[in-house]
């Protein structure tokens, strides 16, 4: 074959491929908007929630380290705690609150068990705030954080985690630094038959890498979502749902583990919803604390971190009043 006809070759090809290659493209990025569609519906639609939930928790037995990894000490014994979960929850615009009441719990990196404890949480915007009273401190700790994003509680590392994974998960992953803008379905027969669970890929920088499997027959919600870290697993989350309503399916229950970063099992927990109230007024008073006199504040911001002193002042404080006291020093 001659040069031309190798040309004129390579050229017919490059106009049947190429307009296939863009078509193939746009169905991708059609998908993407239809998922993101759903997904902006079903947070658009939900204000308020208050949950009630048992939790059966498990934490395997585990062996003291030293800052490098190292094993010392004796190994402790593997612990399942049964919990009650009491949870109200609020967003408007930016903001959101968040109260989240707990029994007995297990701290998650070892099996200490934390006393009953109330977390008070809220994002104004610009600023976090927080309030934990009960668990290991004999009195209310309070921190507040400079952000432009509700990232400090609304995090991988809090029970609220499956209900943000079914109720906002476009902003749950952008948050997270996931990119949803990104994301690809691993077998295009599945996204044709539509009657299956379709799993995407949605990138992160880092080595991190997670998977996504999504119902079509029900607004796209996400049933499972599982992350790597440098091919490592780090987090798996199995949603369960009430689909009487296709277009609009509640979370009734999950089941979550987190690997250390080795791989191996530090947590699990396998959850049911109790009761699910959705768009019901939430009352002010669900999200005030007292606070004692001479509790202390810590304050992180660009600049590092201050502690402020409470006035002496018992009464409650709503969680969207940002007053928490002056600085001492």
């Amino acid at each position: 074959m001659n040069a031309r006809k190798l040309c004129l070759l390579l050229a017919a090809w490059a106009c049947v491929a190429l307009p296939t290659s863009v078509a193939q493209q746009t169905d991708i990025d059609t998908l993407r908007e239809e998922i993101r569609t759903a997904w902006a519906k079903r947070r658009e639609g939900i204000k308020t929630l208050r949950v009630e939930a048992t939790i059966e928790r498990f934490v395997p037995g585990t062996k003291d380290q030293d800052v490098n990894g190292n094993p010392f000490g004796q190994v402790t014994s593997s612990k399942y705690l049964n919990t009650h979960l009491e949870l109200a929850y609020s967003r408007a615009g930016e903001k959101r609150w968040v109260r989240l009441h707990t029994d007995e719990n297990l701290v998650q990196a070892k099996p200490l068990i934390l006393k009953p404890y109330t977390l008070i949480q809220g994002f104004d915007g610009e600023e976090t705030r927080m309030l934990l009273d009960g668990g290991l401190t004999p009195i209310p700790s309070c921190q507040v954080e400079q952000s432009e994003t509700p990232d400090s509680f609304l995090t991988d590392g809090t029970t609220l985690l499956p209900l943000l994974v079914w109720s906002e998960l476009d902003e749950k992953l952008e948050r997270g630094g996931w990119q949803p803008d990104r994301m690809t379905p691993e077998s295009p027969a599945e996204v044709v038959d539509r009657t299956k669970l379709v799993r995407f890929s949605v990138p992160r920088n880092n080595g991190w890498t997670s998977t996504l499997e999504l119902d079509p027959k029900h607004g796209w919600a996400p049933v499972r979502w599982k992350s790597q870290l440098n091919g490592q697993p780090r987090f798996s989350l199995k949603l369960q749902y009430d689909t009487s309503d296709p277009a609009d399916p509640k979370i009734i229950g999950w089941k979550s583990e987190r690997y250390f970063g080795e791989g191996k099992l530090e947590s699990s927990e396998v959850a049911q919803v109790t009761k699910l109230e959705i768009n019901k007024p939430v009352a002010d008073k669900e999200f005030e604390v007292a606070f004692p006199a001479g509790v202390q504040v810590m304050t992180i911001n660009e600049k590092g971190r201050k502690h402020i002193v409470l006035p002496r002042k018992d009464k409650p404080i709503p969680a969207d009043e940002w007053q928490f006291g002056k600085s001492e020093d």
